[in-house]
């Protein structure tokens, strides 16, 4: 029979038709889009943070330059100056310094207009900066915009002995919250204070541009990202499922009796193509690839094994059963002769004991494969087991002119083992068998029991044509042969030999069959005393 060539599966199936490709290219992609959308919400909510933060500052910096510009503007106006006649030095005489050091402030930010206030000890508003939009402003001791405005006392408190930040609604004078920042002014005799400046923004002007552009800049980053990204997991995907599908597809050809396919795993076509057996990972569907390779490497032989069984089977029953057949009809009819019927039904005989032979085995051989093989051990001679079995075959043996060695240390020394003595008059009959169909007319017949390390051995010999080194390794596999054309063996399933290993493993032994073509073929098993 010539060997199966093996084929790489055909590309029938697509992958963009598979739905495990399309399972697990859509989860993957499903938790990258999550993951970009926390990780952007989480980006926007530290850039708004951050945002606030130096909003804060940048009112608290604003604050204190005020607050250092009304100290200036006391040094050149007089140094006993009372508050009120310094805030309005600082609107009429010194306005133009003032409104620099304002607009100085509000170039700081190009989102955000900062609103400045100096407020007195009482929390009552002086000044701010929206009095710079009335045209002929008359100070009466309070700005005349916010003149029905105190600030709390706890935020003046805080306000009047230290910079402070933070967000609110000042006491009402803003209808909705906005970041603040204060500082104390040291305008007084000796560096007293004689009140605070307020510097405010609203909590969202400027913010949401701000965070438009970071999240469209974002936003065109992840599209990006998220296009390459998702063109490696569907690659990935690809290289993952693919195995998957080519196995698939050919786990339905083997279904219908087709062996011939193989997996191969992505990446090895260019190995291939140059004659070169690549290095590959030892990942895990690496193994499963391989491991299936194997399952149909193993089916396929099975299914040859299988097929010549069948025929081997069919053959030996119809052989036997056409013999019988023939003969009885012969003798039924009166073709045979009398005198020759006794003749015919010895053949006949031997045919039956024949298919008896191989009913046997194979019934043993489903009993093993069951594990419905249980053994009974009991102590006997295996000498005497040998002896009792050649002579069975004592016709055989003369009719060849074949001389049988060790007769006498058979009868002479008797080796005693523990084991089922039915099974192994079994393996012995089956080795004795083997022996006698194979050795060469006039050749030897050689056998040995003897006792070693505890275990008991058993060896039989044969001259003649000898094994192959090539079937040597095969002899103990169910249903082997070996060639036919250099084999006396025409008459056997391939069972006999695996029984016999399947046997003496049982009993905890082993068996080994060694030749020398044209020289002879030896088999021998030992088993636990």
């Amino acid at each position: 029979m010539k060997p199966e060539r093996k084929k790489h599966i055909p590309r029938r199936t697509h992958f963009l038709k598979s739905g495990l490709f399309r399972r697990y290219a859509i989860t993957f992609s499903a938790l990258l889009v999550v993951s970009f959308i926390v990780l952007g919400a989480a980006f926007i909510v530290t850039i708004a943070r951050f945002w606030s933060d130096e909003k804060l500052a940048q009112l608290g910096e604003n604050a204190r330059r005020i607050a250092d510009n009304a100290q200036t503007v006391q040094q050149h106006v007089t140094s006993n100056a009372d508050f009120e006649t310094l805030v309005l030095y600082m609107m009429n005489e010194t306005a133009a310094a003032l409104n620099t050091g304002l607009d100085n402030i509000d170039d700081t930010d190009v989102y955000v207009r900062t609103d400045l206030f100096i407020v007195n000890t009482q929390g009552k508003v002086v000044y701010c900066t929206d009095m710079s939009q009335i045209t002929t402003p008359r100070f009466v001791g309070q700005c005349p915009i916010h003149q029905s405005v105190t600030l709390p006392a706890d935020i003046m408190e805080a306000a009047l002995t230290q910079s402070e930040q933070g967000e609110g609604t000042l006491g009402g004078m803003f209808d909705e919250h906005r970041y603040y920042a204060s500082s104390p002014l040291y305008t007084g005799e000796g560096g007293a204070v004689n009140g605070a400046v307020f510097a405010t923004a609203p909590l969202t002007q400027g913010l949401r541009p701000y965070i438009q552009e970071v999240t469209l800049r974002f936003f065109v980053a992840v599209l990006v990202s998220l296009c390459f990204v998702i063109f490696v997991v569907a690659f990935l995907s690809y290289r993952l499922t693919k195995p998957l599908l080519e196995m698939q597809t050919a786990a339905s050809r083997y279904a219908v009796g087709d062996f011939s396919i193989r997996v191969y795993y992505p990446g090895r076509k260019g190995a291939k193509k140059h004659g070169k057996k690549r290095k590959k990972s030892r990942d895990e569907l690496v193994a499963l690839v391989e491991s299936f390779n194997n399952m149909a490497q193993d089916l396929s032989v099975l299914e040859q094994t299988r097929r010549s069984f069948v025929a081997n089977v069919s053959h030996e029953l119809k052989t036997p059963m056409t013999t019988i057949g023939g003969f009885i009809d012969g003798i039924l009819d009166g073709t045979i002769p009398t005198s020759r019927q006794e003749h015919y039904l010895g053949i006949v005989s031997g045919e039956v004991k024949r298919l008896s032979r191989l009913v046997t085995g194979m019934l043993n051989m489903s009993r093993i494969e069951a594990g419905e093989l249980h053994m009974k051990p009991k102590p006997f001679d295996i000498s005497s087991l040998v002896l009792q079995t050649l002579l069975n075959f004592e016709r055989l043996i003369e009719q060849k002119g074949v001389s049988v060695e060790g007769i006498e240390q058979l009868s002479e020394k008797p080796v005693s083992v523990s084991a089922d003595r039915d099974m192994m008059s079994q393996v012995v009959y089956n080795l004795c068998d083997n022996a006698v169909k194979f050795v060469n007319g006039g050749g030897t017949i050689g056998v040995r029991t003897w006792e070693e390390d505890g275990r008991v051995c058993v060896a039989i010999r044969n001259s003649g044509t000898g094994i192959g080194q090539n079937d040597l390794s095969n002899v103990f596999e169910r249903f082997y042969k070996v060639d036919q054309s250099r084999s006396y063996d025409t008459k056997s399933a391939g069972l006999g030999l695996y029984i016999v290993k399947t046997i003496v493993e049982l009993h905890g032994g082993k068996i080994a069959a060694t030749s020398v073509e044209d020289q002879y073929a030896e088999f021998s098993f030992w088993l636990p005393k």
